[in-house]
Order: C-alpha cells, then structure tokens, then sequence
C-alpha cells in the first residue's frame, strides 16, 4: 500500500524555499552589486581625463553612444537630464494659472484650463517677438565680398585708396 503524505507533514526536500524578507534582502544585494560593477567598470574606463575635454562636451550625446556600455547610469541619466536647473520657470506657470483660475472661474475643466494656458502663452510670445520678420539675413548684410584678411591688411597698411578701389568694384 502506498503512504501518502499530507501537505502539512515535513518534506525531505534539503533546499528549503526563502521567505520573502530574504528574497528582497537578496535581490537588494544584487542590484547593489549590479550598481558597484558598473561604478567600476565606469571609473575604470576613464571616460573624462582632462579638463578640456569639457569644453565641447555634449552630455546627451554622451549617453546616447554609452547607452548600452553603462545601462544602469544611462536609465538615470534619462530621468534628471530634463530636470529644470532651476525652480523660476515652474512658478512662472503657477502664477500664470493663479491669474486664470480666479474665483469667478472656479468650475474651469483641467482640459479648459490647459487651453487658456497655452491661448494665454502663444498670445504673449507673439505680442512680445518685436524681431518678426525684422532680423535681416546675413547675406543682406554683406556689403563687399572682400576676404576679410586682405581687408585688414589694407586697415593696417593704410592702403586707403585701394580699399576705395575694391569697395568701388564690388558695387
């Protein structure tokens, strides 16, 4: 006859399952690892030696060519690069809503209230762009095609009258 075990009778099975305390602890202790060797693996590739290399630097290229050498880095990356260096910009939209949303406009549905906003935004930028279709173009500009160097040399040289000749010919 065959004996059958209950399910409240102790198992012979050696590896006996963690609790769930012990699985967090665990999977905790392998992101920190995951973290530290990709710290390493970061410090140790020296990305940025020398200071001049700061002066063209290009941070969001940067991460989009080490997406995939530093995946941990570059997922935080994406979330505080769009982060506003400062605050001056969010109050400004918070007073302009303040002077939307008054008390006689209480009941403005959010989707009501983002229309005014942005009706509001483009009305100001346009009242406030004194430049439209006022900038001139460089080439408008230009008003003799002289090298700039030949120019200078002929300031310098005091060769008044054959700088009037070339302006005279480029006219």
């Amino acid at each position: 006859m065959e004996s059958v075990t209950s399910p409240s009778s102790p198992t012979t099975d050696p590896v006996s399952p963690l609790s769930a305390e012990e699985k967090e602890a665990a999977e905790l202790a392998e992101d920190k690892q995951a973290v530290q060797d990709e710290w390493d693996k970061y410090m140790a590739d020296g990305v940025i030696e020398k200071c001049e290399e700061l002066d063209d630097f290009d941070l969001e290229r940067f991460w989009m060519t080490h997406k995939r050498t530093y995946p941990l880095f570059f997922r935080v990356a994406l979330d505080v690069m769009p982060a506003q260096a400062s605050s001056v910009p969010c109050e400004r939209v918070f007073s302009s809503s303040k002077e939307t949303d008054t008390i006689r406009r209480s009941q403005l549905s959010p989707v009501m209230m983002e229309i005014l906003q942005m009706l509001k935004f483009m009305f100001r930028s346009e009242r406030l762009d004194f430049n439209d279709n006022w900038v001139s173009r460089e080439q408008d500009m230009v008003v003799a095609d002289i090298n700039p160097s030949v120019l200078e040399d002929m300031i310098a040289w005091r060769d008044i009258s054959e700088l009037d000749r070339l302006l005279a010919g480029s006219s």
